[in-house]
């Protein structure tokens, strides 16, 4: 099973939106699910180390199949010893062979431990009074049938979905989608204003945006149909664009 890692603050931050999630990185088996509350939540109990301040951030969550639950943590503890707090409580047992694996994502430090079905995985990175991070609990599911990722949502020949997220909180539904294309980001904008604009949904805001050393904009895209909201951040990239979509059903 490869090991996945999918970096959501980044994009982000680059569209210029409040990430949900900041990076949450996870073991991607085989698993059919499109929607939140397809498969059970995950079954694993996370350990939680002395002096973080927990706050949830979703608790119903599948990441390309995966179900999810993510708690943030503030502490004084700085990145490090909060890391390796965690290095300590998940060393290697008789009964729990698999050792942690530390690695870094962008400006993150992050460790991860498969116990039985279950990957936790904690990311954190330093702040002036201490830390801040998040806990990712996944549970591994066998099944042979791969998710279909993107599925439903309209898109360029060829274009590779990267990562598809939904998620629900109380009294309301989202969605994230990640796809990459060798198309412009001009050429990415034109489809989606049509194609999108041609199911019922009205434009209500359409920003180019130049971008730095070069004569092509990036875009950012919001429509409307009733309450439902789709804003979209198009991007360029070295093989064409980048395309990041959140939908929500009640903004």
């Amino acid at each position: 099973m490869p090991l996945a890692t999918f970096t959501i603050g980044a994009l982000a931050d680059s569209a210029g939106w409040q990430a949900r999630l900041l990076c949450v990185t996870l073991l991607c088996a085989g698993a059919s699910a499109a929607k939140a509350g397809d498969l059970p939540k995950p079954d694993c109990k996370p350990f939680i180390l002395d002096g973080l301040k927990m706050t949830a951030v979703g608790s119903d969550i599948v990441h390309n199949g995966q179900p999810l639950t993510v708690l943030r943590f503030d502490s004084a503890l700085s990145d490090i010893a909060v890391l390796e707090g965690y290095r300590r409580a998940w060393k290697a047992t008789d009964s729990d062979p698999m050792l942690p694996t530390s690695y870094a994502v962008g400006k993150w430090r992050v460790v991860s431990k498969i116990s039985g079905t279950c990957l936790f995985t904690v990311q954190a990175r330093k702040v002036l009074d201490g830390s801040t991070g998040m806990i990712g609990i996944s549970q591994m599911h066998a099944n042979p049938q791969m998710p279909v990722l993107g599925k439903y949502f309209p898109k360029m020949s060829d274009s590779v979905v990267v990562s598809d997220i939904t998620h629900r909180d109380i009294g309301k539904n989202a969605r994230t989608i990640m796809l990459v294309n060798a198309f412009s980001p001009d050429a990415n904008a034109a489809f989606y204003r049509r194609t999108i604009g041609n199911d019922g949904w009205t434009l209500i805001a359409d920003n180019a945006i130049p971008m730095k050393g070069s004569n092509r904009n990036s875009y950012a895209l919001t429509f409307k149909r009733g309450q439902e909201e789709t804003s979209m951040a198009i991007a360029q990239t070295a093989g064409g664009s980048s395309v990041l979509v959140n939908w929500v059903d009640k903004p």
